[in-house]
């Protein structure tokens, strides 16, 4: 399907982009189970590096060729969810065969320090993001915010026991739901990630469609 939509000689930068997920999905496996023992800062680079690869991809397959600024976003976006994905996984990789820099720390205490410097990474990629140059952009971009916002409350608030009572109660009142009606309605809160992704291929799809590269190789509609 890929090489349908991509010819390899047109778009190699497509696989190059599938090749860094593999190999970083390899990197990854270092993270599971006994093994060489890494430091931390191995562990948050192979972390890191998964998730931004992965959107990167992403992205690629969406408009077959980024700008060095939207690779730059899409990498910092993509770590960004992936340390969310590590937050809310946090309990099940404590007990688990899965290091991660948040199961790591809980052994020694809470997350509260840990998860302020996360917030303020997802602030700063959102800094990064410049290319977003159409009258909707501010409706995108609020949204955009927006969501990272819930995405880390939903982590704080499905998962207590990492974190102070005193962060818990400064914490919530930034919700817009209460961290208990969050935990009852897991399941209604799943769809936020996949919105925004959705929002980000209408845009690439949207405004790629007059690079020639694109009219020959997608058909309208």
């Amino acid at each position: 399907m890929i090489e349908a939509y991509y010819p390899r000689h047109n778009f190699p930068k497509v696989y190059e982009s599938l090749l860094d997920i593999h190999r970083a999905q390899t990197e990854s496996m270092n993270l599971v189970g006994p093994g060489h023992p890494l430091s931390g800062d191995e562990v948050l680079k192979i972390c890191l590096n998964k998730g931004g690869a992965s959107v990167i991809a992403d992205g690629y397959l969406v408009a077959g060729d980024l700008t060095d600024l939207e690779q730059h976003f899409l990498y910092g976006y993509g770590a960004y969810l992936q340390l969310l994905d590590d937050i809310q996984d946090a309990k099940d990789d404590l007990n688990g065969p899965i290091r991660t820099v948040f199961s790591d720390q809980i052994r020694k205490g809470d997350l509260d320090c840990l998860v302020n410097k996360t917030y303020w990474f997802g602030d700063e990629v959102m800094k990064s993001l410049p290319f977003f140059k159409s009258p909707c952009n501010g409706i995108f971009k609020a949204l955009m915010r927006k969501s990272m916002d819930l995405f880390i409350i939903e982590a704080i608030a499905q998962f207590p026991d990492a974190f102070s009572d005193k962060y818990l109660q400064e914490t919530e009142p930034f919700s817009p739901f209460s961290f208990d009606y969050i935990r009852k309605r897991k399941q209604s809160m799943e769809p936020y990630r996949e919105l925004i992704f959705s929002y980000i291929e209408s845009y690439f799809r949207k405004n790629r469609t007059k690079k020639k590269w694109h009219q020959k190789v997608i058909s309208p509609g």
